[in-house]
């Protein structure tokens, strides 16, 4: 009987253990894993893919947006510039796309504004 209770409490024991260890491997990841994917994302931001293809996306927008004759288009084309380069290092374009994103992201949305 002895031997039958030192098992379960063994066993509990060892359950308890894991639990426990699992619950801190949770407390680490929820400290860590944060700070983790803060670098990752800075090293992705880095990399010459991710900026040749956000410098060719801003081109593309900026044709667009000149070839369009609507003011709604534009205002739309704005807005997506807006959105989607709003935590962009401008530093990394050149001049003319530079003054193309700042207009977006800065300029007010009046009717004579939009060219």
């Amino acid at each position: 009987m002895k031997l039958i209770s030192m098992w379960v409490g063994g066993f509990v024991l060892f359950f308890a253990l894991i639990l426990g260890l699992d619950y801190s491997s949770l407390i680490w990841e929820s400290f860590i894993g944060p700070k983790r994917e803060n670098i990752r994302r800075q090293i992705f931001e880095e990399t010459k893919s991710y900026n040749q293809g956000m410098q060719q996306e801003l081109i593309d927008l900026m044709h667009q947006y000149n070839m369009a004759k609507d003011k709604q288009d534009k205002k739309a084309i704005m807005n997506t510039v807006r959105i989607k380069f709003s935590d962009y290092n401008e530093d990394r374009l050149s001049s003319e796309l530079r003054d193309f994103l700042k207009k977006c992201k800065y300029d007010s949305y009046e009717e004579n504004n939009v060219q």
